[in-house]
């Protein structure tokens, strides 16, 4: 379940991006459907994160919008890591009670999510 998740978070963070620079670049899902050879409403459910996108069309997104790849994945990455160094360190600080204390509130935020996806 955690990998599905992962990918979701994926999906969702690419289709933002493509939402974001197409309405910097002032363009309509239509218009971009035209010059990617895909169609508005594989945009619609791409920018909403309810699918995700093969390489090779990704590319064709890329260069309609005319961005890097690092503009598109910007955050995808860094703030992964960035959050997990964060993380580790704060657990450190931790004494073994509040530790415990949060295994409980992860585990509680994983079921919760189980439960409404």
């Amino acid at each position: 379940m955690a990998e599905k998740n992962h990918i979701n978070y994926i999906n969702k963070h690419i289709g933002s991006q493509i939402l974001k620079y197409r309405t910097k670049n002032s363009m309509t899902q239509a218009e971009l459907a035209e010059k990617t050879d895909t169609t508005a409403k594989f945009i619609s459910q791409l920018e909403n994160g309810k699918t995700g996108i093969r390489i090779d069309t990704l590319i064709k997104y890329i260069n309609a919008l005319n961005i890097s790849p690092n503009e598109l994945f910007d955050g995808l990455f860094n703030n992964s890591h960035r959050l997990n160094t964060t993380l580790k360190n704060k657990i450190h600080e931790l004494n073994d009670k509040q530790k415990d204390l949060v295994i409980d509130f992860i585990n509680m935020i994983i079921k919760y999510d189980n439960i409404i996806n």
